[in-house]
């Protein structure tokens, strides 16, 4: 063989070498990545403080509701009770949610059921099953809780190990409660009718102390800088429906001691009914959900204002208020088939600040720090 040849095959056989050299890096590097499309690991160590809980209700009687948390440095995350329990349903309709110490119970009406997690990890701590469609939990007293229940009932649920110890009879349809002076006041709505009582509950002795006569369907509740109790009442009918048995919605002012009524406000038009109550971080301003809107109402006032303070094309389907940037928020459940939004709004302009999609019928809202 001639030497330009030789050397001709020499440099072949070399750059054969470099070739297969370099196949095998980029081999080893790639085996050493992670494949781009696989999903991100999850993050143990996320937590849910600081920010806003959604009860999404889900569709009634099919499927499950979920728990969606809007950080308020932005992001919503949808699904966060399924994501952090290996994909365990809350179950049908999620009624409401309340934090007690560093807990949260998560009351889930239609499954009669709450889930009780630890609310920075959202881990399921223990379910308390078979409690009569259940609507909502507030603290009594350093070991129990209570629980609203359409058997027209108060459940005492106690801390340690989370049982039902006992039952305290009230009106039909209880609902929204408030602890006041260690009474806890109890709003009867009527459950699958219409009642007109707020059963006011001695948590000393487990007792209804008091029976208070209002109006229809009282579905707010909250006390002011003064100690009084407010209490709206949506009275009789639907939003807009004409009905020769419409009643007109009433905003009352109760003295916490006497229960004697200190104010009687009655709202204009007996088709259209405010539904909840809220108040601001001063204990000054009431906030109230009416059909064209959010309005405000000062505790000094004698009338209630004639606009909006948020306007909005339909009724606001929940509402809750914030300390944290004195702000409002509100959901729309849309059609109460897809996923509902959650609007963001200044307690003291009603600017608009920001909104963000959540799941199947937003409701029930609370802010936790």
């Amino acid at each position: 063989m001639k030497l330009a040849s030789v050397q001709a095959c020499l440099k072949k056989t070399t750059n054969m070498k470099k070739f297969i050299t370099f196949i095998f890096i980029l081999f080893l590097l790639y085996s050493c990545e992670k494949p781009p499309d696989d999903p991100p690991a999850p993050n143990p160590g996320k937590i849910y403080n600081n920010g806003l809980i959604i009860c999404n209700e889900g569709p009634f009687q099919t499927g499950a509701g979920t728990i969606s948390f809007w950080r308020t440095d932005g992001g919503m995350e949808n699904k966060i009770f399924q994501g952090k329990n290996d994909g365990q349903e809350l179950g049908n309709i999620v009624q409401s949610a309340v934090q007690i110490g560093l807990n949260t119970f998560i009351v889930v009406n239609n499954s009669n059921k709450i889930r009780i997690v630890e609310q920075s990890s959202f881990k399921l701590i223990h379910t308390v099953d078979d409690i009569y469609l259940p609507r909502y939990v507030i603290q009594a007293d350093d070991a129990h809780a209570y629980v609203s229940c359409w058997d027209n009932t108060v459940k005492i649920l106690d801390f340690a190990g989370f049982k039902v110890s006992g039952t305290i009879p009230v009106a039909t349809g209880p609902e929204r409660m408030l602890k006041v002076n260690e009474k806890v006041w109890v709003l009867n709505q009527g459950g699958f009718g219409i009642d007109s009582v707020v059963s006011v509950i001695n948590v000393a002795t487990s007792s209804v102390e008091k029976t208070i006569q209002v109006y229809p369907k009282p579905s707010g509740i909250v006390s002011d800088e003064n100690g009084n109790v407010w209490i709206i009442c949506s009275g009789k009918g639907w939003n807009g429906v004409p009905a020769t048995d419409n009643t007109k919605g009433r905003l009352l002012c109760l003295d916490p001691v006497s229960y004697e009524t200190i104010r009687d406000i009655e709202f204009p038009d007996a088709e259209k009914h405010p539904e909840q109550l809220l108040i601001n971080g001063d204990k000054t301003i009431l906030y109230y959900n009416y059909p064209d809107g959010i309005y405000k109402f000062n505790i000094s006032s004698s009338s209630l204002e004639n606009q909006p303070l948020i306007p909005h094309s339909s009724m606001f389907y929940g509402l809750t208020y914030s300390v944290a940037g004195n702000v409002i928020y509100c959901t729309d459940a849309v059609d109460f088939v897809q996923d509902g939004w959650v609007y963001k709004y200044s307690a003291e302009t009603g600017t608009a600040l920001d909104s963000a999609k959540a799941g199947i019928i937003p409701g029930n809202m609370m802010f936790v720090e």
